[in-house]
C-alpha cells in the first residue's frame, strides 16, 4: 500500500501550515519545504513532518 504523501511550499505560516496540520491528522507524511526550515522546526514537530530547505525560485534547489 502506498502512503499519501503531501508536499507542502512556503509551510513556514498561514494557510500552508493548517494545510499540513490538516492532512498530517489525516495520515498523511507531509513535507514542509521553505526558504527557513528555521521557521518550520515546531510545525514538524507538531506534525511529524520532514522540513527541507528549499526556494522555488531556484530549479537547483527545488531538485
Amino acid at each position: 500500500m502506498a502512503a499519501n504523501i503531501a508536499v507542502i511550499a512556503g509551510a513556514g505560516s498561514g494557510l500552508s501550515a493548517s494545510l499540513a496540520r490538516l492532512l498530517a491528522r489525516e495520515g498523511f507524511r507531509v513535507v514542509l519545504a521553505a526558504r527557513n526550515v528555521d521557521k518550520l522546526a515546531t510545525l514538524a514537530k507538531e506534525t511529524g513532518a520532514l522540513a527541507v530547505e528549499t526556494d522555488v525560485s531556484d530549479a537547483a534547489s527545488v531538485e
